[in-house]
């Protein structure tokens, strides 16, 4: 069992994985927001269980009524996460929902690899290739 952040601005994409997560007995956090998501990451890694895993929309819209919207918050997030030594080493998991395809599996497949991540889905991925993925990264087979 594994505690694992659900960092995604419209929960109602990523709800077929958080399902099979929570099947599989994983704890599942949800947040929208990359503030909220860093808190949470800080109080978890400074408890008796932090998070093993994040799965990142990476590009998620900021969406706060004082600001204007702001694409790629998650890719942002990811590169934040990648310079802070505490979760320097953390798996990642990204996923993506808008389109054209070609961009998704291009532009931001090499933003998210180049920035550290582990693994990159379409949001409508085979389910049992998103669980295989978070095994592995899990350490598992």
């Amino acid at each position: 069992m594994a505690n694992i952040l659900l960092v995604e601005d419209e929960l109602a994409f990523s709800q077929p994985e958080e399902e099979v997560l929570r099947r599989e007995k994983h704890l599942v956090d949800w947040t929208d927001a990359s503030s909220e998501a860093w808190k949470k990451l800080e109080e978890a890694e400074d408890s008796d269980n932090p998070y093993h895993l994040i799965i990142i929309d990476i590009g998620w819209i900021r969406r706060d009524p004082f600001k204007p919207p702001k694409r790629d918050e998650g890719l942002r997030l990811l590169k934040r996460l990648r310079r802070d030594k505490r979760f320097s080493q953390l798996p990642i998991i990204g996923t993506v929902s808008w389109f054209p395809p070609e961009k998704v599996n291009q532009t931001y497949q090499e933003q998210f690899i180049s920035a550290g991540g582990d693994i990159i889905f379409e949001q409508k991925v085979d389910l049992e290739e998103f669980m295989d993925a978070v095994s592995k990264l899990l350490g598992g087979d």
